[in-house]
């Protein structure tokens, strides 16, 4: 028996795009509603496409607007400019 000490073979990921209409750019972040709580809710780009969230790209998830009444939750991590790090 032979045994490689190579690393294993992953599969191609497949890009995935902004959902809005118009835009080609590649998908940073999905979006989805909890119409009952009349939320909407930005998260992490999933590995999977989620059949109920729709895939948006940075530009599109930082302006994104909720109608009046509704919550916008923000469950994606922050980002720190490096410049405000301590040295």
């Amino acid at each position: 028996m032979i045994l490689s000490s190579a690393a294993p073979t992953l599969w191609p990921v497949e890009s995935r795009y902004c959902s809005k209409t118009g835009c080609g750019r590649e998908a940073a972040a999905c979006c989805g509603f909890n119409y009952s709580q009349r939320l909407v809710w930005l998260a992490p780009l999933a590995i999977e496409p989620i059949p109920s969230t729709y895939d948006l790209c940075e530009r599109h998830a930082s302006e994104l607007r909720v109608p009046n009444g509704w919550s916008l939750e923000d469950r994606r991590p922050v980002q720190v400019e490096a410049s405000l790090l301590l040295p």
